[in-house]
């Protein structure tokens, strides 16, 4: 039997990866870009209520 997995050492996804190294990669102009849809992104957030999140969770459970 072959056995297949996904390599997780050298992954951007991992911890150990600081973010100065992945600002070597980038250009200034691609960090200013990065930075400016901070806050952007932020707004983006929502909070749903209790009631809001279980009303999902109901009619997801009747399809």
């Amino acid at each position: 039997m072959i056995e297949i997995s996904t390599p997780t050492s050298n992954s951007i996804s991992d911890n150990d990866v600081e973010t100065e190294q992945l600002n070597l990669a980038l250009t200034a102009e691609e960090i200013a870009f990065f930075e400016n849809l901070k806050p952007k992104f932020d707004s983006l957030k929502k909070n749903p209520s209790e009631k809001t999140i279980q009303n999902i969770l109901n009619f997801s459970k009747t399809l």
